[in-house]
C-alpha cells in the first residue's frame, strides 16, 4: 500500500514538473505578438530642432538596442533636424522625431507608420514618432515622469513590427510613468531574431 502511494506520489510530482516546464515553453511562445509588418529598408530619422543632446543620444541608444539585434541597422537618426510641427495633422509619415505638445493624447509617445501591403508582412515604407510633451518627460528616473529613452524603444518596436506586450520585462510593455526599461528583453531578441533572420 505505501509503494502504491510513493508510485502515486512520484507520478503527481512528475506530471507538475512537465506540466510546469510545458507552460514556461507555451509562455515563451506567446511572449511577443506581432503587428504582421516589418521593416524591409533603412530608415533615417530627422529629430525635431529642440531636443537636447542627451535626448538625442537616448535616441540613438534606443535604435541601437534594436539594430544589433537584428544586424541589420534599419534606424538611424541624421544630425540635422526639422522644425515642423504637423505630426497629428500629416497625412504620411516622413521619418521625423517630432515634439508636438497634444492634451487629448493620453500617451507619451506614439508612432506613426506607412506600409505598402504586401504577404507574408506589410512593408513599412517610412514612419514618424511624436513625443508628447504634455506627459511629464525626463531623461532618467524622475518620479511621475516617463523616461524618453524607454518610450522611445517602444516606439522604435512598433516600427519594426511589434505590438504590445503583457510581459512586465518587455520593452513592448505599456509602462507607467516612472518606470525605466531601456534595453531588450529575451523575449524581445526572440521577437527581432523571429522578424528579421
Amino acid at each position: 500500500m505505501k509503494l502504491m502511494t510513493l508510485r502515486k506520489k512520484r507520478i503527481g510530482i512528475f506530471a507538475i514538473i512537465t506540466a510546469l516546464m510545458l507552460s514556461t515553453i507555451f509562455i515563451q511562445a506567446q511572449a511577443y505578438t506581432l503587428h504582421g509588418r516589418r521593416l524591409e529598408k533603412k530608415l533615417v530619422f530627422v529629430p525635431y530642432k529642440s531636443f537636447g543632446s542627451t535626448t538625442i543620444s537616448h535616441f540613438n541608444e534606443a535604435f541601437w538596442e534594436w539594430n544589433k539585434e537584428c544586424d541589420i541597422y534599419q534606424l538611424k537618426r541624421t544630425t540635422t533636424t526639422h522644425s515642423d510641427t504637423d505630426y497629428y495633422t500629416s497625412a504620411s509619415p516622413t521619418n521625423k522625431i517630432y515634439k508636438v505638445f497634444n492634451s487629448s493624447d493620453n500617451a507619451p509617445a506614439s508612432a506613426m507608420i506607412k506600409c505598402n501591403i504586401s504577404s507574408p508582412y506589410d512593408k513599412v515604407e517610412s514612419a514618424s514618432i511624436n513625443i508628447n510633451p504634455y506627459r511629464p518627460l525626463s531623461n532618467g528616473a524622475a518620479a511621475n515622469t516617463y523616461d524618453v529613452w524607454t518610450i522611445f524603444i517602444h516606439e522604435a518596436g512598433h516600427i519594426l513590427g511589434f505590438n504590445h506586450s503583457s510581459l512586465y520585462y518587455s520593452v513592448m510593455n505599456v509602462y507607467p510613468a516612472g518606470t525605466i526599461n531601456r534595453y531588450l528583453s529575451s523575449s524581445d531578441i526572440d521577437g527581432i531574431n523571429y522578424l528579421y533572420k
